[in-house]
């Protein structure tokens, strides 16, 4: 039956009365209209009159404005594959995406109207999703909205757009070797005393990376130590490429693979057989 008045510092913000069996009560305030904190302490007067000394505080805080919308999304080093890792295509279908935020906020990443994960940003607003979600080919366009620790969620983010390539492009055909690099009495034998020979063809999709590699075991995959250098398809779709350490002395099997912007790498090309000859044997019989 008491009377509790309860305060914000020296405000009164409002009074009721303790339930005359349990003490329970509650007020529900109109005054605390202001943003930020709000240091709430309680009073009772019991029905004799006797007024208690302030209750410990219960500090509040009010944040009824919503957030700025997250920032910095980024398609994280390690999901963008192929040549560069800053060009937003990527072979990787459960990639990541970073970006910052609100410490404490929870950030919702979606393509469209789809929510592809959540997160809670850490002390330095900096937060991190994986998504299963992105399962087809192309381009998605990505963004964020957060929800502060007071329930107000802002608007979206501006658009990360990644594109998602798991198809490799076809083999392209087998290498050349050029007419200068095809010393002898032949230009067209692939017999060469060049032991930096230049390689060359065509190719359907400009931009993409070749690999030019000497296939040592045969099982048309660049291994370690076989790759021989890589070139760039051309607007003209030809490619050349020359390594850039000399070749000993032997038979190869040259072969080539090509790199799409995504990473995604196609089956090998058949083999180019080239004999590299540095030495001639004296002549016997006089």
């Amino acid at each position: 039956g008491a009377t509790v008045a309860l305060y914000d510092g020296a405000t009164l913000v409002g009074t009721t009365t303790a339930d005359g069996t349990t003490g329970a009560w509650s007020i529900t305030s109109n005054a605390l209209t202001t943003q930020g904190v709000h240091n709430l302490t309680a009073k009772q007067t019991d029905i004799a009159g006797n007024s208690s000394v302030a209750s410990a505080v219960l500090a509040v805080t009010i944040d009824t404005v919503n957030p700025a919308a997250p920032t910095a999304l980024d398609l994280v080093v390690a999901s963008d594959t192929g040549f560069s890792t800053t060009d937003n295509n990527t072979s990787d279908d459960t990639p990541t995406i970073t970006g910052t935020a609100e410490a404490g906020a929870t950030v919702r990443l979606y393509e469209g109207d789809t929510l592809l994960g959540t997160a809670v940003a850490s002390a330095t607003g900096a937060w991190s999703i994986t998504s299963e979600a992105l399962t087809t080919q192309g381009v998605h366009n990505l963004t964020a909205t957060q929800t502060d620790k007071a329930g107000n969620t802002s608007v979206a983010s501006a658009a990360l757009s990644i594109t998602i390539d798991t198809t490799p492009d076809a083999a392209p055909v087998a290498p050349n070797l050029v007419d200068a690099s095809d010393s002898g009495s032949s230009n067209s034998d692939n017999i060469t005393n060049k032991t930096l020979p230049t390689f060359n063809g065509t190719y359907g999709v400009v931009g993409d990376r070749i690999q030019v590699f000497k296939d040592t075991n045969n099982n048309g995959l660049v291994d370690s130590g076989e790759l021989l250098g890589t070139g760039i398809v051309t607007a003209d779709h030809s490619w050349s490429v020359t390594p850039t350490v000399a070749m000993t002395a032997g038979t190869y099997k040259i072969k080539a693979v090509a790199v799409d912007l995504a990473g995604a790498v196609s089956e090998a090309s058949e083999a180019l057989t080239i004999t590299i000859d540095t030495s001639a044997a004296a002549p016997t019989g006089l």
